[in-house]
């Protein structure tokens, strides 16, 4: 069997039973939390704190199956991305189709900030579809993000997707971090956010690969008891904030076309499947890097 059929294979087996749309809170949450990136810190840990909530509730983020801890979001208007600069180009958000994503990692929210700094990618394995070039450049906050002396970090990263039965694509892309303390009351509880965008549309050399458009918005949520604790018992795959570790979820808004027609179910397991596949590259690039 040739690289492209087992790929496909791996896929249909692993991601592609249907998503549940995400309950209404839920959905409401996610688009709350990427277009209020910039709002004010207590404004923002509110909006956080309630996708917090909505997250554990509503999905298994503590098992193995990958659609009882996934679940398809709400659209984007073109009010949701006004806040982006540079503000990407005409196509309608609402054409994008998305999944949001969720793992529970062992490694606590500090050591997953250390990956933002990252700046070779590929040659760090942390995106199995980019795994030759993935170079990110830092515009601000660097020096300052570790030590949290900054709110944001700033960063373009022009990366060459490589995806069986797939043309390969060379395109830039934006990425957004800032720090959040959620905390009510008492000591910091720090978690952190990233927003990631496409400025344009991009294509392949040959012409028959497209991203149209595409944005994102990512999670680190720490999992210390501080946030939103189960009142009874959970069916199994169902956590809490208790535990330790970090709460991951990463929700995709996505418009291409990058090779073989796919049904709509195909094509957003597709997408399930390989951001969990990067979910999971973070681990390891975590356990070799203590």
């Amino acid at each position: 069997m040739n690289a492209g059929k087992l790929w496909l294979g791996v896929v249909l087996a692993a991601g592609c039973r249907p998503l549940a749309d995400a309950e209404e809170g839920l959905a409401d949450a996610l688009v709350s939390a990427f277009r209020g990136v910039g709002a004010d810190e207590a404004q923002l840990a509110s909006t956080l704190r309630n996708l917090e909530a909505e997250v554990y509730a509503s999905l298994a983020v503590g098992g193995e199956d990958l659609a009882a801890r996934s679940a398809r979001a709400r659209r984007l208007t073109r009010d949701d991305v006004q806040h982006l600069s540079p503000r990407p180009e005409a196509p309608d958000p609402a054409d994008a189709m998305t999944v949001t994503v969720t793992r529970v990692s062992t490694f606590d929210v500090d050591d997953h900030a250390r990956i933002a700094l990252v700046r070779d990618l590929a040659a760090a394995n942390l995106d199995p579809t980019a795994r030759n070039q993935y170079l990110r450049a830092f515009q601000e906050g660097e020096a300052c993000w570790l030590a949290r002396g900054c709110d944001w970090l700033r960063s373009t990263a022009t990366l060459t997707k490589e995806v069986p039965l797939s043309p390969k694509l060379t395109y830039t892309l934006h990425k957004d971090w800032r720090w959040v303390d959620l905390a009510e009351e008492g000591a910091p509880r720090w978690a952190f956010i990233a927003v990631n965008w496409n400025p344009e549309t991009f294509r392949s050399e040959t012409g028959d690969g497209v991203v149209h458009q595409s944005y994102g918005v990512e999670l680190w949520l720490p999992r210390d008891g501080r946030g939103w604790v189960a009142d009874t018992a959970r069916p199994d795959g169902f956590v809490d904030s208790t535990g330790g570790g970090t709460l991951r979820l990463f929700t995709l808004w996505a418009e291409s076309a990058l090779g073989p027609a796919l049904d709509p179910t195909t094509e957003e397991g597709t997408i399930r499947w390989g951001t969990d596949r990067n979910l999971l590259a973070q681990e390891a690039w975590l356990k070799e890097n203590p």
